[in-house]
């Protein structure tokens, strides 16, 4: 039997190590870790005193880079007063809408139910975030990654309560509430996915172990 040779098609040889492709894809890997250590149940909020920092929330508002106007309700951040603040500017700390007390106003917030409404009251702070469309979207998940960098719960509430804007001291005119996102320091979460080391994984089974 007689027949033509297979034409060989030679392979693309392998990248070397360094290149923009492996950097892409540790980045991208990186963020599929980040994205799987995000809650998505309402977390459960540390209620000590100074369980967050003025210093640490305004840091991490800085590397967010969130897009002004948002708000911020502070519960339990040490060196701020608790009650609504405002930032309308980039770069200077928010600025006093009122100061008083937050949690009781949690169900106001939200239509998320009781377990949304939780989270609000006992979080340390929470980031209102303003406006419509993918925007606050992309905002939302950035902060929340930072927030998971520097071993903090943030979770995001996207169901606000018609009755959000004026509790938070917003004008008519100006933007609707997008979404809240409670930033703290909480429980574990049992049920989050937790890289494992590779070299404390389980090996294949041994076929001359004992049954």
């Amino acid at each position: 039997m007689t027949g033509r040779r297979p034409t060989l098609i030679p392979l693309p040889a392998p990248a070397p190590l360094g290149t923009v492709d492996d950097a892409l894809g540790n980045a991208h890997a990186g963020m599929q870790d980040a994205l799987a250590a995000l809650p998505v149940d309402p977390p459960t909020y540390l209620v000590a005193p100074s369980v967050l920092t003025a210093h640490e929330l305004q840091d991490l508002l800085r590397t967010a880079a969130l897009d002004v106007p948002y708000r911020v309700t502070a519960r339990g951040v040490a060196g701020m007063r608790p009650g609504v603040y405002r930032s309308d500017t980039h770069g200077p700390p928010p600025t006093a809408v009122w100061h008083g007390p937050t949690a009781p106003f949690a169900h106001v917030l939200t239509r998320g139910g009781n377990a949304a409404a939780a989270a609000l009251a006992d979080a340390p702070a929470v980031v209102h975030l303003l406006g419509n469309g993918p925007k606050p979207a992309a905002e939302a998940l950035r902060l929340r990654i930072a927030a998971c960098g520097r071993g903090l719960t943030a979770w995001c509430d996207d169901r606000p309560a018609p009755s959000a804007p004026a509790l938070l001291g917003l004008a008519g005119g100006e933007k609707d509430v997008a979404c809240h996102i409670t930033v703290g320091r909480a429980q574990p979460d049992p049920r989050l996915r937790v890289p494992v080391p590779a070299d404390i994984r389980p090996g294949p089974p041994d076929p001359g172990a004992p049954a």
